[in-house]
Parts: structure tokens; sequence; C-alpha cells
């Protein structure tokens, strides 16, 4: 599972666009470090690339928020996800289907991701 955005104009333009006014926001790219005006999608998909599900948000939504709505009609077992999904609230739901690779500065990193 894993989330990218999907942007709808030019980073200078974000400001002043219209489009999707009603729709799209302003959302944060930390791969990137830049601020974008579009959409986000969220993807869960198999080991062959295959898409099993998908939720299209606006920008500003974060990850964990939107993680429920795309894993709960998703018909596989196990679900690894990026540290984007890392939540308390979702370890304890999804015990058995969810497992987040930790950052390495991460408390008990070594011993979860020798998993």
């Amino acid at each position: 599972m894993n989330s990218f955005p999907l942007p709808l104009c030019q980073d200078h333009r974000k400001i002043q666009v219209v489009l999707f006014h009603r729709f799209a926001d302003v959302g944060y790219n930390a791969t990137k470090q830049m601020y974008y005006y579009g959409f986000k999608m969220h993807v869960v998909t198999d080991t062959q690339e295959l898409i099993l599900n998908y939720e299209l948000t606006t920008a500003s939504i974060h990850d964990v928020k939107n993680a429920l709505e795309v894993i709960e009609n998703c018909p596989c077992s196990l679900v690894i996800d990026d540290v984007g999904y890392v939540s308390k609230k979702l370890q304890h739901i999804f015990a058995q289907m969810l497992w987040t690779p930790y950052r390495s500065n991460m408390r008990l990193a070594k011993q979860r991701n020798s998993q």
C-alpha cells in the first residue's frame, strides 16, 4: 500500500487555479519537499503490481486517515505499507494484516524490520 500525488497544475499556479476548486486542494509531497495542488491516490497492489484497491482523496488528507477505506475491501491477507501509515490505531485494528517497516531511528526498528 502506498500513496502518491496527482498534481493538476504547475507549482507557481497553485494559488490562482480554479480547476476542481471544490474537490482538490493544496498538499505537501515530502519526497520532493514541495507543495502541490491536486489530489492524492492511495493504492494497494499485489506482488505483480496488479491494483487490488484504490482511493482518490484531496491532497491534504494524511495517509493514515484514508488507510481504513483502502484496506477494508482488499482481498489480501497481508498488506505491507510504507512509513506514512504508521499509527497505533491502525496497528491495533489490523494487527494480523498490516505490517510496516520502521525507520532506522525508531524504537525497536531492528527487531521489527528483521521480519
